[in-house]
């Protein structure tokens, strides 16, 4: 899976910007980012995660909140995750 948009603040957070780069960017490992996208799509539901993760300008606590969005036939057609530093 890609990140397909990203905003300002998020690639600020990051250091660079993440469109293109795979979903395992977001996360300390790639499997956790695909693992909890994958929980999303298959349950439909809301997720909110927390991780420890080092940033350009050091370790830094983040939350993501996956939000799942449906297509005409109601079945999840993509997912929403934004991310916030915490400390």
């Amino acid at each position: 899976m890609r990140i397909e948009r990203s905003g300002k603040a998020v690639d600020r957070l990051y250091g660079a910007a993440l469109v293109g780069e795979a979903v395992g960017r977001l996360t300390p490992s790639r499997e956790d980012a695909e693992n909890e996208a994958a929980i999303v799509f298959a349950s439909g539901r809301t997720l909110m995660m927390e991780d420890q993760v080092q940033l350009p300008d050091g370790p830094a606590r983040i939350a993501r909140l996956y939000l799942p969005f449906a297509g005409a036939d109601g079945q999840v057609a993509g997912i929403v995750v934004g991310i916030v530093r915490v400390s």
